[in-house]
């Protein structure tokens, strides 16, 4: 992720990279956790 964003995370200090980069990786896992769970429960 950092990686797609780095034109937008260079103003940043280091610390708050790495502060939005794991803010980014956790909704990203939790909105794919969901996705799941509605998957399971259509039955797809």
């Amino acid at each position: 992720m950092a990686e797609i964003f780095k034109e937008n995370l260079k103003e940043l200090s280091d610390d708050f990279k790495e502060i939005l980069l794991d803010d980014l990786v956790t909704a990203f896992q939790n909105r794919i956790n969901v996705l799941i769970r509605v998957q399971k429960k259509r039955g797809n």
